[in-house]
């Protein structure tokens, strides 16, 4: 660090320039001139790791069953059949129609006669039934857990829900 050659000393405190000149300073070509080293200081900066602890995240999860009961909406179709065998007049062609919820669907057939008319056979009645039922459940609902525990010198515990 020091870039002094090994026969230089350091002036003594209180000396003045000329006397720490004389004991350190080689004289030039003139004697009347001085000549004075320049010191300069070197720095050199390392690093140094240090352990400081750390941190351990753990990670749980709880299931739970939980019990679900909502109603569902059903619905179901009763289909009755009517047997009617009645004549329809000429021209006469029954349609499809409603009463209530109810939907009726007449069926038709030809018969050979004389004369060629239709013969109203049967009715199909399809009514709509809408309800509801309970249809209960078993659910597993998940739910995580963190906790962080801080190593090193001080310990202490973050826990998170």
């Amino acid at each position: 660090m020091n870039d002094l050659p090994a026969s230089t000393s350091l002036p003594q405190p209180g000396a003045t320039v000329s006397e720490a000149a004389s004991d350190h300073v080689a004289p030039g070509p003139d004697a009347s001139s001085i000549t004075l080293p320049i010191v300069a200081e070197a720095l050199q900066v390392g690093k140094v790791e240090v352990d400081r602890g750390g941190y351990r995240i753990t990670k749980r999860v709880e299931a739970t069953d939980v019990l679900v009961d909502e109603p569902l909406r059903h619905e179901t179709v009763e289909i009755e059949r009517r047997p009617l065998n009645r004549e329809l007049a000429d021209g006469e062609l029954p349609a499809v129609r409603h009463e209530g919820d109810t939907m009726i669907v007449p069926v038709v057939r030809e018969v050979v006669v004389t004369l060629k008319r239709l013969v109203l056979v049967e009715e199909v009645r399809i009514t709509r039934i809408a309800g509801t039922h309970r249809d209960p459940q078993s659910v597993t609902v998940r739910e995580e857990h963190i906790e962080i525990e801080r190593l090193g010198a001080e310990t202490s515990v973050i826990r998170s829900s």
